[in-house]
């Protein structure tokens, strides 16, 4: 499957690096979720996920929306550009109404910048994230 020329190749890119590089394997780095009492206050614990690392395949079949520090957000479904947003909110909305429209419902991802990949839920809570 062809990768779409854009940021979510960079971001892709970023991931298969890591994960070819061996850094990243089951086991070794799982997602980090803080105790919800403790978040803001430094002193989260980190807790094993059900939730698996996402590998690039894994991705390709998703709903991604890349995070750049500059420009805007953009929202790719299975690979295919939907759309380029103000704020990960529009990007979130935008995935949304795509999702009643084609009665398909993937889960849904932040890739920002630096490669770090974020698993969140239709309203943008965050449930699992890996660095």
């Amino acid at each position: 499957m062809k990768l779409p020329e854009n940021g979510v190749t960079l971001a892709l890119g970023t991931l298969a690096i890591v994960a070819g590089a061996g850094l990243v394997k089951r086991g070794l780095a799982g997602s980090r979720i803080l105790d919800p009492q403790s978040q803001g206050q430094g002193q989260g614990q980190e807790q094993e996920s059900e939730y698996e690392y996402p590998d690039k395949t894994v991705l390709m079949n998703e709903a991604v929306i890349t995070s750049p520090a500059y420009g805007k957000e953009t929202l790719h479904i299975e690979g295919k550009h939907i759309g380029s947003y103000d704020s990960v909110k529009e990007a979130i909305g935008a995935f949304w109404l795509w999702t009643r429209q084609h009665k398909f419902y993937p889960n849904l991802y932040i890739v920002n910048e630096r490669g770090n990949v974020t698993l969140i839920d239709y309203e943008g809570n965050e449930l699992a994230s890996w660095v």
